[in-house]
């Protein structure tokens, strides 16, 4: 059985062989990493070709404006076999494109869109044709790094693990380093975030937020560094089961311990230190 390129052709653009497209971005981007071809490739199967190519004429060569690393790993699983395609065509119905024909063919075929660079001779439009080239893979825009894109789409973590499997995108790859250390966190978030939520004022001796009542007046004292605070548990002989312990991440504090004494144990610690 052969295996088959899937080609999507929405806009039912010109199709042109492979073998007839002429890369025209020469050295100007390393080639790819065998990692890098390979998601690049994995991400090809799973995803289909789904962009067409922008292309160029002069001298009767269709020049390639974009997607070279993508014809690059089309001529890698060609080598591994994938000799064909089929080319889907769609039309609009019920508010979204659904397919309406698949066309085989005995070589990969590639969607294309023409562009015209400018000039009068063919240096000058070929520099126009580079100039195009950088327009096109230029970005002018930075990832949100706080964006919540992933959360609104209904993103998990294991979505996002195997998107990054077939991707390779810096910014997004450096957002998401270490989703398994990310997703172990998360869950002693969620165990410390349960195990406090399961505390309250009606199960706890002394109240877990101060409430100035009939029933208890509050004094706070801050200490803002941890040797203040030893030297306070030291003092006021706070107990250990009187203490609200901390939230620790990586050996980190990330929130404040609170700790509870009465008026009478300081009376009582205040009367033996006379």
């Amino acid at each position: 059985m052969k295996n088959i390129l899937i080609i999507d052709n929405p806009s039912n653009l010109p199709l042109l062989s492979l073998d007839n497209l002429h890369h025209f971005q020469g050295d100007l981007k390393h080639d790819p990493s065998e990692e890098h071809l390979d998601k690049l490739m994995r991400s090809i199967l799973a995803h289909r070709v789904f962009i067409a190519k922008a292309i160029f004429y002069e001298d009767s060569k269709a020049y390639t404006e974009d997607g070279h690393q993508t014809l690059k790993a089309l001529h890698a699983l060609r080598d591994r076999g994938y000799t064909s395609c089929e080319v889907v065509g769609y039309e609009l119905r019920d508010g979204r494109m659904a397919e309406s024909s698949r066309t085989p063919y005995d070589e990969i075929m590639i969607p294309c869109q023409t562009i015209v660079p400018q000039g009068d001779t063919p240096e000058q439009r070929m520099k126009d044709a580079a100039v195009k080239l950088l327009q096109i893979n230029s970005q002018y825009a930075h990832v949100n790094l706080q964006t919540s894109w992933f959360d609104d789409l209904g993103f998990s973590l294991d979505d996002i693990d195997s998107m990054l499997s077939e991707t390779s995108f810096p910014e997004i790859d450096h957002l998401f380093e270490g989703t398994e250390e990310l997703q172990e966190e998360l869950e002693q978030e969620d165990a410390f975030q349960e195990q406090f939520d399961s505390y309250s004022n009606d199960n706890c001796v002394y109240p877990i937020v101060p409430k100035f009542s009939e029933k208890y007046d509050a004094v706070i004292v801050i200490s803002e560094n941890e040797t203040d605070t030893a030297w306070l548990e030291s003092v006021l002989a706070i107990r250990k089961e009187e203490t609200y312990q901390p939230h620790m991440q990586n050996g980190k504090k990330l929130t404040g311990k609170s700790m509870v004494i009465t008026s009478r144990r300081l009376q009582e610690i205040w009367t033996s230190r006379s």
